[in-house]
Parts: structure tokens; C-alpha cells; sequence
């Protein structure tokens, strides 16, 4: 149990620094390192462009963590875990949850997943793919 906690918080933690190195990046970069977009046969403004791709960031990663899908998990029922009956204990990260819920004095639920913030990762990879390649290629 510590060791998946621990997988969760380091795998947190991770997360957060790509979010922040990405974010400083896309701050950072020059208007013109964004590409060019044309909509209705007008060029939009690279400052709009450089907004919009700031804010896809920071939403894609509060999004990629409040809806996190969940790809794995192990539920089990057992005894001897010393909590009222009808109690839930609960804990979770980002890439970790934990539940353990009594249903009557002999049996209890025990529920362990990992998420992964698809949405974040998502984000991340249309910025490598359309900013980062873009300003490579120049």
C-alpha cells in the first residue's frame, strides 16, 4: 500500500513540473513561434494564438485531473479493518485512489485505482505537436 501511494504522489508530482515546464515555455516563446492561423480568409493575431494555447494548457490540466479515467483497479472484500459500520475512508491523488468502505461487521470493500489524466496528456501533446514541431521547422 505505501508503495502505490508513494507511485501516486511521485507520478504527481511529475505531473505538475510538465505542467509548469510547459506552461513557462509557452509564456516564454516569442508571438511568431506560434503558428499562423487563418480563419474566414483572415490571419489571426499570433498574440491571440499564443493566448489560446496558454489557456488549453492550464484548462487540459485542470481538466485532465478532476476527470481522470481510471485504467486499472483491484477491488477486494476481507475482515478485520477496524471501522464503524456504513464508514467510508478515502484518499487519492491524482493517479491513485484508495477506498476502503464497511458494509457489515464480516465484510468489507476494498477498492485501489490508478488514473491517468488523459485530457493533460492530450494537451500536451497538441502543444509538442503544433508549437514546438512548428518552431522547429523554421
Amino acid at each position: 500500500m505505501v508503495v502505490i501511494v508513494a507511485i501516486g504522489i511521485g507520478l504527481s508530482i511529475l505531473t505538475i513540473l510538465l505542467f509548469v515546464y510547459i506552461l513557462v515555455d509557452c509564456i516564454r516563446r516569442n508571438e511568431a513561434d506560434f503558428p499562423t492561423l487563418i480563419y474566414g480568409g483572415k490571419a489571426i493575431s499570433q498574440r491571440v494564438v499564443k493566448k489560446t494555447w496558454t489557456w488549453i494548457l492550464t484548462l487540459s490540466f485542470i481538466l485532465g485531473l478532476s476527470t481522470s479515467l481510471q485504467i486499472w483497479s483491484a477491488s477486494e472484500t476481507g475482515r478485520n479493518i477496524t471501522l464503524r459500520s456504513g464508514a467510508i475512508e478515502y484518499s487519492t491523488s491524482p493517479f491513485h485512489v484508495y477506498e476502503v468502505k464497511k458494509i457489515s461487521d464480516e465484510e468489507v470493500y476494498r477498492k485501489r485505482a490508478f488514473r491517468v489524466p488523459l485530457l493533460f496528456f492530450l494537451g500536451v501533446y497538441l502543444y509538442y505537436r503544433g508549437v514546438k514541431r512548428f518552431s522547429q521547422l523554421d
